[in-house]
């Protein structure tokens, strides 16, 4: 009976030890991995993987935005779940992703919005596969067929807020639901992050659009101003008014009309 206990205990250090090495270790691939795909810093408080119940759960992810705007960071995420199912040599299968608490801050400056640059950017190739263009070996090229799926992937809690010269609000967007992300053949491990990423991306996107406001260049000052003008019955422009009337009292009144719209 001694024994068993000495090898329980050993294995409960053990444990303990792959824990503790293997969750910075973790945490630091991870946070690279996340950069890569962004093309911008990314940081993580906190990285706990259980290799016994095949999850990992990632709390307080910030995404900064790209160098050329206003505001540290474009997102954050609260919480960050994902479970493991089957594994055979082609198909990696995921049970379940969950992101909760997803905060996107759009931004604009002069000439790009933040949304549509991290978009962008995640179509970029990575320097790291530009540089090292050496010949495929049998043993990576059986890496690049394996593929992943998603049983179930949920986004929820999701918040966007507006920061812009003429409307300063936050929109509730509806929750993102997926099952089989990837279908039954999967996605290229190498390409999985992108493809959740873009789906994430463009339902931000598609929230926008739904309110009228566009986020292509230069477009959503533009598509505000339009919708003020026209809902204050205001022919000249609105940097025209500003001279003659209270800007703030024209802010206010825009307020007030895009909460009416839901806005």
């Amino acid at each position: 009976m001694k024994i068993l206990y000495k090898i329980l205990a050993l294995l409960a250090i053990l444990a303990l030890a792959i824990a503790f090495f293997i969750n910075p270790i973790g945490k630091h691939y991870t946070q690279k991995y996340a950069q890569t795909l962004f093309k911008s810093p990314v940081e993580i408080s906190q990285f706990s993987l259980h290799l016994f119940e095949k999850s990992l759960n990632i709390d307080f992810i910030k995404v900064q935005n790209p160098f050329n705007f206003k505001h540290k960071d474009a997102l954050s995420l609260d919480h960050f779940l994902l479970k493991i199912g089957p594994i055979n040599s082609h198909l990696i299968v995921i049970d379940e992703i969950k992101l909760d608490g997803l905060q996107f801050a759009l931004e604009q400056n002069a000439n790009q919005v933040n949304l549509t640059q991290l978009l962008t950017n995640l179509d970029k190739p990575d320097n790291n596969t530009l540089t090292s263009a050496k010949p495929t070996t049998q043993k990576s090229q059986k890496s690049q067929t394996k593929r992943i799926q998603i049983k179930h992937l949920e986004v929820r809690n999701i918040s966007l807020k507006i920061n812009t010269k003429w409307l300063k609000t936050t929109l509730k967007v509806p929750n993102i639901s997926a099952r089989n992300f990837g279908g039954s053949s999967g996605i290229p491990v190498d390409k999985i992050g992108k493809e959740v990423a873009k789906e994430i991306l463009h339902n931000l996107k598609n929230a926008l659009e739904k309110k009228g406001i566009i986020t292509g260049k230069k477009e959503i000052e533009a598509n505000l101003r339009r919708q003020i003008e026209q809902k204050l019955g205001i022919k000249g422009s609105l940097d025209d008014i500003e001279k003659q009337f209270d800007t703030d009292d024209i802010k206010n009144k825009a307020k007030k009309l895009f909460k009416g719209l839901g806005l």
